[in-house]
């Protein structure tokens, strides 16, 4: 686990010592992120990630985890798509960000009961 506002050194380190990080995509905790268009509307995402993908030349792995029922029993699921490199620079960070929000976009709009927020996410209010 990393808290927030912790040092991002460590997480630059761990991952270029090989290490894995897990980050939340979909909520900017600190009121600077991206602005990027979003369910029909404006929303902000978290910076952190694209950043530190940039300076250590991470692989962006995009996931979420979903519970199931499956005949029956309930069941945890790990599902991905495939790895990705942000490129370079402003123009690198903005594609990434814009690839970012799709794919949360395709996950809200397959399966809109698994996405969660509790805070608001869409700047000025629903999409009309």
């Amino acid at each position: 686990m990393f808290p927030l506002g912790g040092d991002p050194r460590l997480l630059a380190e761990h991952l270029q010592g090989g290490g894995v990080v897990a980050i939340v995509g979909d909520r900017d905790f600190t009121g600077r992120g991206a602005e990027v268009p979003f369910l029909g509307a404006r929303a902000r995402l978290p910076q952190g990630w694209v950043r530190l993908a940039q300076q250590t030349d991470a692989w962006i792995l995009p996931g979420r985890h979903r519970r199931l029922v499956e005949d029956g029993r309930r069941v945890s699921r790990l599902e991905f798509r495939e790895p990705w490199r942000v490129a370079p620079g402003e123009a690198g960070a903005a594609e990434a960000f814009a690839r970012g929000a799709a794919f949360l976009e395709e996950l809200v709009r397959e399966d809109p009961g698994a996405w969660t927020v509790f805070d608001p996410v869409l700047l000025g209010g629903p999409p009309r």
